[in-house]
């Protein structure tokens, strides 16, 4: 038996799967106001956390337990139940598949936010463009309001018959389809490309400064090995972050 691989299995389930997608998509469902929908999650909910603890138990026994005991209609130890056995029926092959084109919609989009300096409660406008043949199509338009909760979109237009103007747009490359994100709409370019310049201009200060004293002769014969490490690392990191900087304000440019 292959016990680590079992408890990486088990951990990715339930701290990505569960915690970080399940939990985050759950609270829509939560505090809907139609009849019937809020106690159904929370059902599904209480369940999916039950069996988690199944999962857990034979790797965190304690703390399983004692959550597992917590749980409303509880009448059972995990040390006496039987563990989980793999059920095919309960596979859902193609449901995970097109959730798996949501989660990587999801995170491509955050990744633009990011990697812009798109403020996290600044919403933003996109796109999703795929052809009729997408396997997530339907999907992605039944979870719209979803998504866009995800990502911060006030905006979000799911474009399966390719009718949508994207042109300025931020492009984004999916499995099966294509995002867009309108960054004009988002940030103040010329605000956000002076910071970024100020920046560098500071970083290239600091790696003078560096520069000057790795090239010391003084300080190179006399200095002891760890304080010319970490020199040597201040290089990198100023080199490193110069580098990003730049790039950063060249890709911000090409959108004025």
């Amino acid at each position: 038996y292959k016990f680590n691989d079992g408890a990486q299995a088990v951990y990715d389930f339930f701290w990505n799967d569960f915690c970080d997608w399940y939990v985050e998509s759950a609270k829509q469902g939560l505090y809907s106001d139609e009849p019937g929908k809020k106690d159904k999650v929370v059902t599904l909910l209480l369940d999916l956390l039950a069996e988690s603890m199944r999962l857990m138990h034979p790797f965190m026994s304690f703390i399983t337990e004692e959550i597992y005991q917590k749980l409303p209609n509880v009448d059972d130890q995990l040390i006496t139940s039987s563990y989980p056995v793999y059920q095919e029926d309960r596979s859902h092959a193609h449901e995970a598949l097109v959730v798996s084109r949501m989660q990587e919609a999801v995170t491509l989009l955050r990744s633009v936010r990011s990697e812009l300096g798109i403020p996290v409660e600044k919403k933003i406008r996109a796109v999703i463009k795929g052809d009729k043949d997408f396997v997530s199509g339907s999907f992605f338009e039944e979870e719209k309001s979803l998504i866009a909760s995800f990502v911060g979109a006030s905006d979000l237009v799911i474009d399966l018959e390719g009718t949508v103007d994207v042109q300025g747009a931020f492009p984004i490359a999916g499995t099966g389809y294509e995002g867009f994100v309108f960054v004009r709409e988002a940030i103040d370019l010329e605000k956000e490309i002076g910071k970024l310049e100020t920046d560098c201009k500071k970083n290239m200060q600091s790696l003078e400064g560096v520069l000057k004293k790795l090239s010391n002769e003084k300080f190179i014969n006399n200095a002891k090995a760890e304080a010319i490490e970490k020199e040597q690392g201040k290089k990198a990191e100023f080199e490193e972050k110069i580098a990003k900087g730049e790039k950063h304000i060249a890709l911000l440019k090409s959108f004025l």
